[in-house]
């Protein structure tokens, strides 16, 4: 999937959310990182993703950040059913989450919605699509 231009919002800016957010950058994505968490709360974590490309929307709702976004990469943590996830998928916006997270956090069954993949099969997806489809 060629990212390059595409605008994706990252929810969750653990390990697995910084490292997303570093990838889909390095490919000419335009990322926007959110958490629930300020931005002091990660002690200078994030500083490396603070580049040309990168919005940092820390603290607050991800709801506002939804429209116009072309994917979300959310956080196993992040419970499918909250609204905003929903309002994505509503949205047509292409919503993925990491099935291994999910397994490690006992998720895996009450996924709804979405996509379960790996970061191996997100990353490979990003690099080999030629574009995103959306409706």
């Amino acid at each position: 999937m060629n990212v390059n231009g595409k605008r994706v919002l990252v929810c969750g800016m653990a390990r697995g959310g910084i490292a997303a957010a570093k990838l889909l950058l390095s490919l000419g994505a335009q990322v926007t990182i959110t958490d629930t968490k300020p931005e002091a709360d990660f002690g200078g974590a994030l500083d490396e993703l603070r580049a040309p490309g990168c919005v940092f929307a820390l603290g607050q709702a991800a709801d506002a950040l939804i429209a116009g976004q072309d994917m979300m990469i959310i956080s196993p943590g992040i419970a499918w059913a909250k609204p905003f996830v929903q309002s994505a998928i509503a949205q047509g916006v292409e919503v993925m989450t990491c099935g291994t997270c999910l397994n490690h956090y006992g998720l895996t069954e009450k996924l709804a919605v979405g996509s379960v993949t790996n970061m191996y099969v997100i990353a490979q997806t990003m690099m080999e699509a030629d574009h995103i489809v959306k409706p």
